[in-house]
């Protein structure tokens, strides 16, 4: 082989596309794409039917004269039924490492699989297998991880690290309703405002 001559990778294993590099074992004259080196192993909590591998390229077109990648309203619909469990972890005044976050949620013995993936450097997404742990973590609303602190924001489709969502969770007790008898069909609730607060 002459000095400077390029050397394809191997393939990724059959049936998978997990690949393990290490930076100590490669050599100058090594060509790796930046793919390769950020080409991981499905997460465990995406179905079948949205395995990366499965998925073909989408072109790339020119929208207001940048260049973007168009969905139908139903490959958007699609992937929200496939994931409805997304939560925006929000950090305003700086955010720990990484391994502090990963040991935070590790300690809060969630029932399902859970992936938290960065956004950009105030933003994460947390996607939750299971109902119950998607629920546990929006209701506290704020977390405290190594005295930084974590706000919980419901992802939407339209999400914009510009703006925040405004649905919250709320928690009503109506103390006069007996669960023994039948639902019934809605239940309207009215807000009246008084000197100090809404009630």
């Amino acid at each position: 082989m002459a000095d400077g001559e390029l050397v394809k990778p191997p393939p990724p294993p059959e049936g998978g596309i997990e690949c393990s590099l290490n930076a100590g074992n490669l050599k100058s004259n090594t060509a790796i794409t930046f793919a390769q080196v950020v080409q991981g192993r499905p997460s465990k909590l995406l179905p079948p039917s949205l395995d990366p591998s499965s998925f073909s390229l989408k072109p790339i077109s020119i929208h207001n004269g940048k260049p973007s990648v168009l969905f139908k309203a139903s490959e958007k619909q699609y992937l929200l039924d496939k994931l409805p469990y997304v939560l925006v972890d929000k950090f305003s005044h700086g955010r720990p490492d990484f391994a502090a976050i990963k040991a935070f949620f590790s300690k809060l013995k969630l029932q399902g699989n859970y992936n938290v993936s960065q956004f950009d450097k105030k933003h994460l997404f947390i996607v939750c297998e299971f109902k119950v742990d998607y629920i546990k973590i929006w209701l506290k609303l704020s977390w405290l991880i190594n005295g930084k602190p974590m706000r919980i924001l419901k992802w939407e489709p339209n999400f914009s690290p510009l703006t925040e969502s405004a649905i919250a969770p709320v928690w009503v007790r109506l103390e006069e309703l007996d669960l023994s008898k039948p639902f019934i069909d809605s239940i309207w609730v009215c807000f009246e405002e008084d000197e100090t607060k809404l009630i």
